[in-house]
């Protein structure tokens, strides 16, 4: 699928129903196009669109998927520390295992990334 057409059903979503099949259209875009300058535009509209069909699950899927567009920049890593702080904190309030299990994938490959050998 491409950016417009993924742009234009993000636009037509009203509903979670309605969303989730996006996102799964928007994953496939997103690991296609590492680091571009449109998969990181559709995100940001995914997750806006997200903020008014409210739906945290999503919203975690969302972060992660900001943060894989960004992490391997290092003038990013407060934007990401912050996305994390974000995903984590819904994780717990919702009880999401798998969410909270991809919070501490992207954690450790964040440390990696800077070099932290603590870890």
């Amino acid at each position: 699928m491409c950016y417009k057409d993924m742009a234009r059903e993000l636009e037509m979503v009203q509903s979670v129903e309605e969303l989730r099949p996006v996102l799964v259209n928007l994953q496939v875009f997103a690991s296609n196009n590492r680091s571009s300058k449109k998969a990181s535009v559709l995100i940001r509209k995914a997750i806006e669109k997200n903020e008014i069909v409210n739906d945290n699950k999503s919203r975690v899927i969302l972060y992660d998927l900001q943060i894989r567009q960004l992490y391997h920049q290092t003038n990013h890593l407060l934007e990401i520390n912050n996305l994390l702080s974000s995903m984590r904190s819904l994780t717990e309030e919702l009880n999401y295992q798998e969410g909270l299990a991809l919070f501490y994938q992207l954690t450790w490959h964040i440390e990696k990334f800077k070099d932290n050998k603590k870890i």
